[in-house]
């Protein structure tokens, strides 16, 4: 099984090799596409994850705080779907966490 991984001068990010979702639908890392937030600094802040395996569009992302805790949240990091005029808008399709499970299958290795 593969896995992403992700590093910055502060940290090393390691993704599972499924993301979980509360709806209980297991996704193949490799069918997950994952970009980085980086700050001015150029560490890494958050992870974007985009899918539409199996279905429609599910957007989330994880960020981590300052001891290296990760944390999710629906449709891009810097995104408010409060402010599009149509909900088609959105970077996703149906609205599901990642499950607590996938996140504590992360590994952070704080350099």
């Amino acid at each position: 099984m593969s896995k992403k991984v992700f590093e910055d001068s502060d940290k090393k990010i390691i993704l599972p090799a499924d993301i979980k979702f509360d709806n209980g639908l297991v996704v193949p890392i490799e069918e997950v596409s994952v970009n980085t937030v980086r700050d001015d600094d150029n560490n890494i802040i958050a992870l974007d994850l985009n899918t539409d395996y199996d279905g429609p569009t599910m957007t989330n992302h994880i960020v981590f705080d300052i001891y290296g805790q990760p944390d999710t949240g629906i449709g891009l990091y810097d995104e408010d779907p409060d402010y599009y005029e149509h909900p088609d808008d959105r970077s996703y399709d149906v609205a599901e966490d990642i499950s607590q499970e996938t996140l504590d299958e992360i590994q952070i290795q704080i350099k």
